[in-house]
Formats: structure tokens, C-alpha cells, sequence
């Protein structure tokens, strides 16, 4: 982002420096307990070239070397983690930074066995184990006691309290963890684990700058902040809290003033199906770069204070229950990208403003706006590619270029996805809508976990008051499989045009009484996506927020909470 500062320390790591054989041998003895091989002869598996990965060898045998993989290749029992990716040591051969994410271990947490190697880790990394496993709290307190200088613990997609047994204290944070924590600890990353119970405010220290508990079973309210005594008053600390996810768990409650009010450098905050309530803090951080709060139950209206921060690329505050109209400068921000208010119960009109030179989605639907269809901030805004705008009070012609006024060559040049469907909208289509980049632009291929997709370009103008001619122009799209349009559910004149015979559409005459399909909700063809679900991010395995490339569309496409990890 320009004005952005940015320091960066690169560590070499010089061929001769070792690892010390306190550590080394340490690490041996974990790699003989959470690395044994696997039998897979039963089930036939043979040798396979693992070539491709990077490996030297041609091939591995499944049959002996079915787990920690990469271990196994930088030397196993005798590799010197100095000198595997991901791992750094220090000037005197001690691990600093200590790199097992997905390594395949298939153990208890070996507390005991690390020892010698945690006491000086700063850095540790064992995301996507899942064969990782622990007693709950008893084990992560065991753990933490033993790596006092830790400032990053990052075991997402781990088992870390799979192994309680009858009596065991179900909660992961216990209070002996929260005595056993680390001071220095900042980033804490433990989304997918199956963690139950409520999160302490021991987490939310001073220090704490990053905390992931996402796709968990937590329940509770969201961490207080940790207070301070002067005397006789006693006022919560100010926090570096940077980043809090905390999605897919069944967390209660008010989102408290103090995270407006007491973290001045807050990034993130994704708190997405949950069951959250009461009304929204004034955010105004300048640092704040997403709010993600859609699927719980907020009350209230959408703070002013949200309008125009430097610093937002992407609001969802979705399904909710807010209610009042939107801030005038909602659509501002130098920064923004991707807005979600939809399936709420908001009310007016939508601000006159000058939207944002990098606002490419907007979803506004299943509310109770009011005013003009189309109104010309939106229509002027200059990378808007994805505007939902379905189930509203909307009413009035939709404006054509004429109509526009000023600056006519503004006139939506980047939209490829528009939703006006079951409004209140009249008048005529603008003929002008033929040469959007809806049916202009060309097909974009993108790769997704099932395979490559084309992503659809959109029309729809459903269940409105539209009348005059059906725009018979619409047919020169019947036969591309990237265009969707809907226009059903209008009052067109009288004959339909022979060339829109396959949609199926009724005239005046016959009082329109034919339901449209629902509306275009696809955003991939033939995927079932609707590009309104999600604007931004995904999680990688690790847990880490991945923000997509700026041109990549699918950024659009089902994450869950991201904008950037430590």
C-alpha cells in the first residue's frame, strides 16, 4: 500500500554453522517418535517418484516412508534443522525458528523430547499436523513452561486436546496455561484444532499482536482486555492487538467498545458466524484493514466512523440485523475494495458520493433501500465489477448515458456482474446496457480446487416493473456460456420479440405473472457460487491469511477471515 514502511531483517545462514548436538540430538529422538515409519505393503504401495518435489533421490517407498516426508529428505535422524527450510539457528548453532508445519508427525506433542531445543526457540511453526496430538490445557501449560523466550506459537490444524480422558478440564486455556504462557508471546495461530471452552483474557496481554482461534468450538464472550490498577481505579491497558480471528465458533456477546477505543493498531478483526450482539464500536484505527462481522446478530447502524478509513480494503458486515441508513461516505476509502451489507434491514437511500477509485464489489442486496436504481455514484465508479442490489424498494427508470449528465464515458465501464432483480424499477431497459462490459468483456479462466472454471458475466433485472420492448439484443447472448441474464418478471410490451421465444416471457397482456428463477446467484458457471458470499481472503494451512492477488477474481469466492498474519 503507498505510504506503507516496511523493515526487513535477512538472516544467512553460513554453510559452516551447526546445529549444537544438545539439539541435534533432540531432534533426532523426535524424529524416532513422531516420524515411525507406516505399513502400507498390505495395501500394495510401492515405490513412487517424488522427483517432481524437489527430492534428489528418483524414488521413495511408500511402504517405510509414508510420513515426514521432508524430514526424511534433508537427512532424517541426521539432519541439522540450521540447515532446513523454514528453520534458522543462531550465531551459536541454537534454533531460533523451528519449522515443522506439515510435516506429517504422528505423535503426542513430545514436550520432554523438544526440551532442549524450545528453551531457545523464538519461532515455532507446527501448523497442519494432524496427527499431532495432546491432553488439552495440561499438555499446552507442560509445553509452554518449557520455551520461555517463544514469541510466535503456530499449530492450527493440530489435535492438541484430542487426548483428554474423563476428569481432564476441557478447556484448552486454563488457567495453568495462562500462568504458563510466555511473556513474550505476540502471535498465537490455533484455528481448526476442536478447541473447546471460552478465551481468557490472559491472551489479550499487553504484547499480544496476533491471535487466530478460527473453526474452533469456543464459546463465551470475546477476550476483555486485560486492566490495570492506579490507586483506586482500575482501566483496561491499551494492547498492540493487530490481528483477531475468530470465525466459525459460538462466541456471544457485545463486540466492547475497548477494541476501538484501546487497540490503535488493529488490522483485522473477523468474527463471522458467530452469534455476536448489541451494537458495532466506533472503528476509526487509520491501520484497520478489514472488518468481518457477517452471519451473527448485530444490532444498530453501520458506525460513521467506518466511512472513508485510509487503511479498509474489505467490510462485510452481512447478515446481521442493522437497521438505519448509510453513512454519506461509505463507498469512500482510498483503499477500498469489496463492501457487504447485504441481508440486513437497512433503510434511505444510497449516499451521493464519490466512490472509492479501487471499489470493485458492492453488495447491498436484501435490505430496504430506497431512492433511484442506479444511482450515479455507482454508476461513475471506475473498477466496480461486482454490484448486488436485488430484494430492495428500489424504483424509478434506470438511468441510460443521456440521463447521466456529466462525463458520460463513465458510465459503468467495468461492471461484469449486476444485480437489480426484485425491486420496484420502471420504465425501459437503456439500450445503452448492450455495450456494458457485462457482454463485452472477454471470458476470464481462473484456477479453483476443482479445476479451471470461467467466471460468469451477469445481467439481472427480474421481477421489476420494467416495460417497453424486451430488448431483443439480449439474444445475441443465448449461445455464450459465460453471460447470464435474467429479465422475467417485467411488463414488456406486447409481441415478445421471436428472438427471446426461449425465456419463456409474458407481455402486459397477460398481467406478467411468470416467477422468475430467483435471480442470478452464480458467480463461476455451473459452480453454485454466489460471488456476494465472501469478498477477500482464504487461510492457508498454517492458518495464515493469504489476501488474493488485486486481479485475481476470486477473491470473491468463499474465504473466511484474512488480511495479513505475523
Amino acid at each position: 500500500r503507498v505510504g506503507s514502511e516496511w523493515s526487513l531483517t535477512l538472516d544467512i545462514i553460513p554453510v559452516g554453522r551447526t546445529n549444537t548436538p544438545e539439539q541435534k540430538a533432540a531432534m533426532a529422538a523426535t524424529f524416532r517418535t513422531c516420524c515411525a515409519p507406516l505399513d502400507l505393503t498390505a495395501a500394495g504401495a510401492g515405490a513412487v517418484d517424488i522427483s517432481q518435489s524437489g527430492a534428489t533421490g528418483s524414488q521413495v517407498d511408500l511402504s517405510t516412508e509414508a510420513t515426514c516426508l521432508v524430514w526424511r529428505r534433508a537427512g532424517g535422524e541426521s539432519a541439522d534443522f540450521c540447515h532446513v527450510r523454514g528453520s534458522l539457528c543462531a550465531a551459536d548453532g541454537t534454533i531460533r525458528h523451528l519449522y515443522l508445519a506439515s510435516f506429517g508427525l504422528r505423535c503426542e506433542l513430545p514436550r520432554e523430547l523438544l526440551a532442549p531445543v524450545m528453551r531457545h526457540v523464538e519461532r515455532l511453526e507446527l501448523g497442519g499436523n494432524l496427527g499431532l496430538t495432546g491432553r488439552g490445557g495440561a499438555s499446552l501449560a507442560a509445553f509452554f513452561a518449557t520455551a520461555p523466550n517463544m514469541t510466535h506459537f503456530h499449530a492450527a490444524y493440530t489435535a492438541l486436546s484430542s487426548l483428554r480422558t474423563v476428569g481432564d478440564d476441557p478447556q484448552l486455556f486454563t488457567p495453568a496455561v495462562c500462568d504458563a504462557m510466555p511473556r513474550v508471546l505476540i502471535s498465537i495461530r490455533l484455528g481448526s484444532g476442536g478447541i473447546v471452552g471460552t478465551i481468557p483474557s490472559c491472551l489479550m496481554t499487553r504484547h499480544m499482536q496476533e491471535l487466530q482461534l478460527q473453526n474452533n468450538n469456543l464459546t463465551g464472550s470475546l477476550p476483555s482486555f486485560l486492566s490495570v490498577s492506579t490507586g483506586n481505579t482500575t482501566n483496561n491497558m491499551s494492547t498492540s492487538l493487530r490481528v483477531l480471528v475468530l470465525d466459525n465458533n459460538t462466541v456471544s456477546g457485545p463486540v466492547a467498545t475497548t477494541y476501538a477505543t484501546l487497540a490503535p493498531n488493529l488490522t483485522l478483526i473477523s468474527a463471522s458466524n458467530n452469534q455476536l450482539t448489541g451494537q458495532l464500536p466506533p472503528f476509526a484505527q487509520h491501520t484497520l484493514h478489514a472488518v468481518r462481522l457477517t452471519t451473527n446478530r448485530l444490532t444498530g447502524t453501520v458506525p460513521a466512523s467506518l466511512a472513508g478509513l485510509p487503511g479498509m480494503d474489505a467490510m462485510d458486515l452481512s447478515r446481521n440485523a442493522l437497521t438505519g441508513t448509510l453513512p454519506p461516505g461509505i463507498l469512500t476509502g482510498v483503499g477500498l475494495r469489496d463492501v457487504s451489507l447485504r441481508g440486513n434491514a437497512l433503510t434511505g437511500v444510497i449516499p451521493n458520493m464519490t466512490v472509492g477509485p479501487n471499489v470493485r464489489y458492492v453488495d447491498m442486496s436484501a435490505n430496504l433501500l430506497s431512492g433511484v436504481a442506479l444511482p450515479p455514484a455507482l454508476i461513475r465508479a471506475p473498477k466496480l465489477a461486482y454490484l448486488y442490489l436485488e430484494e430492495n424498494l428500489l424504483q424509478g427508470p434506470l438511468l441510460s448515458r443521456a440521463l447521466l449528465g456529466n462525463a458520460p464515458e463513465t458510465y459503468l465501464v467495468s461492471v461484469r456482474v449486476m444485480d437489480l432483480g426484485r425491486n420496484l424499477i420502471d420504465g425501459v431497459v437503456p439500450t445503452d446496457f448492450a455495450t456494458l462490459p457485462v457482454f463485452t468483456a472477454a471470458a476470464v479462466q481462473v484456477s479453483t480446487a476443482a479445476g479451471m472454471r470461467i467466471l460468469v458475466h451477469a445481467l439481472d433485472l427480474s421481477g421489476n416493473r420494467l416495460t417497453g420492448p424486451a430488448p431483443d439484443w439480449i439474444a445475441n447472448t443465448r449461445y455464450v456460456a459465460h453471460i447470464r441474464v435474467d429479465i422475467t418478471g417485467n411488463r414488456f410490451d406486447c409481441p415478445i420479440p421471436a428472438l427471446l421465444a426461449y425465456m419463456d416471457l409474458r407481455c402486459d397482456q397477460d398481467d406478467n405473472t411468470l416467477e422468475s428463477d430467483g435471480g442470478i446467484r452464480s458467480g463461476v458457471g455451473g459452480g453454485g457460487f454466489r460471488i456476494a458470499d465472501a469478498p477477500s481472503t482464504t487461510l492457508d494451512n498454517s492458518g495464515s491469511p493469504n489476501v488474493e492477488d488485486d486481479e485475481d477474481p476470486l477473491r470473491m469466492l468463499g474465504g473466511v477471515a484474512g488480511g495479513g498474519g505475523l
